[in-house]
């Protein structure tokens, strides 16, 4: 019997590949998700296990920090 190797649908990411999503570090990532401030994530498990990211949990969380120049005072 062959063992069928699983992958993580396109629109989720490892903390790896959200890191580099970002362009930043995975320890930026871990330190935004520890205080509260990072783009929401999945838990996959009990505390301690796999953590992702969809795609569009991150584009949301840039889009609410991008800035409109015109408003910059």
């Amino acid at each position: 019997m062959s063992q069928e190797r699983r992958t993580m649908p396109k629109d989720l990411m490892n903390v790896e590949e959200a890191a580099a999503f970002l362009r930043h570090s995975k320890l930026t990532l871990n330190r935004w998700r520890s205080s509260g401030t990072g783009p929401r994530f999945i838990r996959a498990g009990e505390p301690g296990a796999r953590i992702l990211y969809r795609l569009a949990d991150l584009q949301s969380w840039l889009d609410l920090r991008t800035v409109d120049p015109k408003n910059e005072g």
